[in-house]
């Protein structure tokens, strides 16, 4: 393979760049005491990507690695990338980034949540791909501690699947 099929140089510095811009604090990691680099460490990014140390050190290093879409994905979520800077990040790889995601920010479309409130006093709530409530109604909203204060990811269902205690309920004896 011949250097102008690898992957781009500024690949490498825009990996630094953004790992230099995420505190430990940002990936939910413990500061720690004697931290000789910003940012995060080539290792916390390859442990947070799912990929070993070494290889995410050859492509941050330049090395003739190539990322599979896969890999690119992983990276952009250990990144904590926006949709911009994902494509950037395809780019950089010279391959084509795959379409933006459905934007969950927006309002929810007035007819879904009309039904939603219809079926009161059953809850009801709809989730995305990635387990996060995008509409409920209020029973849904008391009954699951959907955006509960104090909660780190209050709408994700599965983060709260597995970190919250479940409520035992008395049977009845006799």
């Amino acid at each position: 393979m011949s250097t102008a099929d690898s992957v781009s140089p500024s690949l490498g510095e825009f990996l630094r760049a953004k790992r230099a811009a995420i505190t430990p604090e940002m990936a939910d990691l413990p500061p720690g005491r004697r931290r000789r680099t910003p940012g995060l460490r080539r290792e916390e990014v390859a442990t947070r990507a799912s990929m070993g140390a070494a290889w995410y050190t050859a492509l941050e290093q330049g090395r003739d690695v190539q990322p599979s879409d896969q890999a690119l994905a992983c990276l952009a979520r250990a990144l904590l990338l926006n949709e911009t800077e994902r494509e950037h990040l395809y780019a950089l790889a010279g391959r084509p980034a795959p379409p933006r995601a459905i934007d969950n920010g927006s309002p929810v479309n007035p007819i879904l949540q009309r039904l939603l409130d219809r079926m009161e006093p059953d809850p009801a709530y709809v989730m995305d791909a990635y387990w996060e409530v995008v509409a409920r109604n209020a029973a849904a909203a008391r009954l699951f501690s959907i955006e509960r204060p104090g909660d780190r990811h209050p709408r994700n269902k599965l983060w709260w699947m597995f970190t919250h205690k479940r409520v035992e309920t008395q049977r009845p004896t006799g």
